[in-house]
């Protein structure tokens, strides 16, 4: 405490203190108000004597110069360097405005603080960024793992003044810009960057940081930058709160985005808000671009991209409970060139806008296969709701209430991709390929033919089977296949059900028919279970009904009967029976009825499968 230190000396201004002998019984000297401790190491100030002192308590920018004229970062960057050769600390920004006209330079270990958001304005024709990491020129672009970390931004109203700085070197021009790891930007608004109103990168590929995150950032808000708002080159890193507004007033088409992650995998990010102010086509070209794989979005708004509100150009992305809309000019809510991203949103028509597509599957050079996607709202498509641009298949789109398109789809769609619609009444109808058919998947699976259900991870092969459970596969038209487990492979051991039907008009053995061939797979094992019912409906009313069980295997060619099967009379009839008998390489149930009487035949099988 001041007690217990050695008197102090008070001076009103530094040039006070420059020109006085301090007695060396003094210790602690102050100077406006902010004190300084005797330090012949310090740097912040020196006395008349020669003698040198350092901050005394909380670090300030005004420990170490004026503050009050345009080169504000001079005292800053004397107080950042200070603090980064004592192994790094707090410097504190007191509430205030204040005019830069060189770079503040940001280092390790040295977190900037602002209290109560101090503004910091860059000078008219400075032309350069306003905050930016050391060597930041030096290793951007370089994917070094060198680099400043530990560092945050915190708290401050930056001003880029774009407006009177419009000739910056390259890769100039930036409100934040730096190069480095474990780095925290928070409650930071950054206004009019000539170029990018905040850019982070650091080496490419998954790192292992001192943090959980390589890079923080949060509570942000940017506005107005002539090229993209957030640019995040920093893998894992974590995103939250942020708005970003009124980008891209450049308008030079080079793929600018309100938020942009690009090489930077595994980021995970909530609440984005992108906007564009008015109706004006001044935006850029994407809401929020994702270029990087492992991506995890939960809430928010994108919206006002010229090409895409949301573009997921990279794999294995989940975006949820994200709205798009507007978009500006031809640009589409959501472009997706990748492979097993799972993406809900709901998409928000404006009256004025004309998005020739809600949804675009793969762009040039860059296919879209085995995506997911759930889409609610009404958007009104100019040419139609997908268009499969460049599609490899295996894509499903679910539309939710958001067929109000005349046309669903253009492109090239592959037979394995499906749309799925179910408007707010439950009707429900759907594409397979470019032809309109029922099919649905159930929590996750895959459908590849017509009018077929996949339910919790199972396989629709056939046209109407459903496959139930995650090793489930339905390679039998019109059956049900269900299997959660399995011995080597996919559908190797699981259980079939299916229908069985014939009419007879004599006594002669009949085939019953089940819609579709029931092939033994080859080097498979099949029990079969049926249970047959015979209703008279020409001639008389009896009634038969039999329960048949037998085994059959098939090796390479034909099946054959293991032992004999067993027929039980459930409810015998004179001169009405049933058989199991194998039948090339399959089964069959013949049914024999009376002579001179029509019978109608229906099965229910069941079938145990077992495949090599």
């Amino acid at each position: 405490t001041q007690a217990q230190l050695p008197p102090f000396m008070p001076f009103i201004h530094r040039t006070d203190a420059h020109e006085i002998v301090v007695p060396s019984v003094v210790n602690v000297v102050n100077v406006g108000g902010l004190q300084y401790i005797r330090d012949e190491t310090g740097v912040a100030l020196e006395t008349g004597d020669g003698e040198m002192w350092s901050p005394a308590g909380e670090v300030w920018p005004h420990h170490f110069g004026d503050v009050t004229g345009n080169n504000f970062q001079e005292a800053v960057n004397e107080g950042i360097s200070w603090l980064a050769s004592k192994g790094g600390g707090d410097l504190h920004f007191p509430m205030g405005e204040y005019t830069a006209n060189g770079k503040i330079i940001v280092r390790s270990n040295v977190h900037l603080i602002g209290k109560g958001r101090p503004i910091i304005n860059l000078l008219s024709n400075s032309n350069c960024s306003l905050f930016e990491s050391a060597s930041y020129l030096d290793l951007s672009g370089s994917g070094s793992s060198g680099g400043e970390s530990a560092f945050s931004i915190k708290n401050f109203y930056l001003n880029g003044r774009r407006t009177w700085n419009t000739a910056p070197p390259e890769n100039e021009g930036h409100v934040i810009a730096c190069y480095g790891r474990d780095f925290l930007i928070e409650n930071v608004y950054a206004r009019d960057a000539a170029r990018i109103g905040i850019t982070c990168e650091y080496a490419v590929g998954p790192l292992s940081g001192q943090s959980p995150y390589n890079g923080r950032y949060s509570l942000l808000t940017i506005v107005s930058s002539g090229e993209s708002g957030l640019v995040n080159r920093v893998s894992d890193s974590h995103i939250a709160s942020i708005n970003s507004l009124n980008n891209g007033l450049s308008d030079n088409g080079d793929g600018h985005s309100h938020i942009w992650l690009a090489q930077s995998g595994n980021c995970r990010a909530s609440n984005l808000q992108t906007w564009t102010w008015g109706v004006n086509d001044v935006a850029p070209d994407y809401g929020i671009r994702i270029d990087t794989p492992g991506v995890k979005i939960s809430g928010g708004m994108a919206a006002d991209g010229k090409v895409a509100d949301i573009a997921v150009l990279n794999d294995n992305c989940d975006i949820s409970n994200m709205m798009t809309g507007p978009v500006r000019q031809t640009g589409a809510h959501l472009i997706v060139a990748g492979s097993r991203n799972n993406i809900s949103i709901n998409m928000v028509h404006r009256a004025e806008e004309t998005p020739p597509h809600a949804v675009v599957l793969g762009v040039t050079g860059r296919q879209a296969k085995g995506n997911k996607i759930v889409v609610t709202g009404n958007v009104v498509p100019t040419a139609s709701m997908i268009g499969y641009d460049n599609s490899a298949g295996y894509n499903d789109v679910q539309l939710i209430g958001a067929s109000a398109a005349s046309v669903m789809l253009d492109g090239t769609p592959q037979s394995t991709d499906r749309i799925t619609t179910r408007e707010w009444d439950g009707a429900l109808t759907g594409y397979v390929g470019a032809t309109q058919q029922r099919a649905q998947v159930v929590g996750s699976g895959t459908v590849s033919a017509a009018d077929a259900i996949a339910i919790g991870g199972g396989v629709a092969q056939a046209t109407r089977s459903i496959a139930e459970g995650t090793r489930a596969i339905a390679r039998i038209t019109g059956t049900k296949a269900r299997a959660n487990n399995r011995f080597s492979f996919d559908g190797d051991s699981q259980i079939i059900t299916m229908e069985g039907r014939v009419i007879t008009t004599n006594d002669t053995p009949t085939a019953m028919t089940y819609g579709a061939t029931a092939t033994i797979p080859t080097n498979s094992t099949w029990l079969v279970e049926a249970t047959v019912l015979g209703r008279q409906t020409v001639g008389g009313s009896d009634r038969y009904a039999a329960k048949a069980t037998g085994v059959f295997s098939r090796a390479a060619s034909t099946s054959v009967a293991s032992g004999t099967p067993i027929i039980t009379d459930i409810n015998a009839v004179s001169g009405w029976s049933i058989d199991l008998v194998p039948q090339d390489n399959s089964f069959a149930i013949m049914v024999t009825g009376p002579a001179g009487a029509t019978v109608r035949w229906l099965a229910d099988i069941r079938i145990v499968e077992i495949l090599q």
